[in-house]
């Protein structure tokens, strides 16, 4: 039978060792987390360099989240404009602000999706949009977080750029995100369009990356305190008998 005294320090020990591993564990997962977020933030501040168009249907699906890889691509679809919106104060060129008009396409047998069509007017009345099926290129952008038009009730009004907010303006389901037109065409006939500048979107990763990389270095010198903090006590516990052995002799 293992002695009563024995039996509490394995326990003891066993519980350290535990509580060591997991904190071990924790600090290397965070150091992980911010070296993956410093490799994130410098691949989006690497020139976008613009590909051939791909199909919106390659790339996204409705009612899903848009993947790391999908912003900032030139997609193309086929559909139908359903309603008419204005997005007020959107960043423009020189960051000027701007008024979007933005409209919801219907892809058939698919969903829909907010598309940025043009530069609206600031007064007078808008161009209709077009009655008939239209071929879209564009820049997929991901939806909007921020309200930039508050306090309106205004039905025509979008605060911000975001599925969300269309959710009960049409049947079919609705891609995450927006697009930008670049190219408007009905029977092979482009539109004439006050186009709006479709500049990548900005970094979501927040800080720089010699911040996250600091981050890095300081959760794994914790996990490296803790690791060498048993064998530094076991030391000191060794130095301390020592120095009071040689005070009795």
């Amino acid at each position: 039978m293992v002695p009563r005294v024995n039996r509490s320090k394995l326990q003891k020990s066993i519980s350290r060792a535990l509580a060591a591993a997991l904190l071990i564990s924790i600090f290397i997962g965070l150091g992980i987390w911010q070296l993956q977020r410093a490799a994130d933030l410098q691949e989006l501040q690497k020139p976008v360099i613009d590909k051939p168009a791909i199909s919106l249907l390659d790339i996204a699906k409705p009612g899903v989240a848009l993947s790391g890889s999908a912003p900032n691509q030139i997609v193309k679809f086929f559909g139908s404009y359903v309603a008419s919106f204005i997005a007020p104060n959107q960043l423009g060129r020189g960051n000027t602000r701007e008024s979007w008009e933005v409209g919801i396409v219907e892809i058939p047998n698919s969903g829909a999706i907010l598309v940025a069509r043009e530069i609206s007017a600031t007064s007078g009345p808008r161009n209709p949009l077009p009655s008939e099926p239209t071929a879209i290129v564009g820049r997929l952008m991901p939806h909007q977080n921020e309200d930039r038009a508050v306090f309106t009730n205004e039905v025509n009004v979008l605060s911000r750029l975001d599925s969300a907010l269309i959710a009960d303006k049409t049947n079919l389901p609705i891609f995450d995100g927006f697009v930008i037109v670049q190219t408007e065409a009905i029977s092979g006939i482009e539109s004439s369009l006050k186009l709006i500048s479709s500049e990548p979107a900005r970094s979501t990763v927040p800080g720089y990356y010699w911040q996250h990389i600091s981050y890095v270095v300081i959760w794994w010198l914790m996990a490296g305190v803790v690791v060498f903090l048993p064998f530094y006590q076991k030391f000191k516990k060794n130095e301390d008998s020592e120095i009071e052995l040689r005070s009795r002799n």
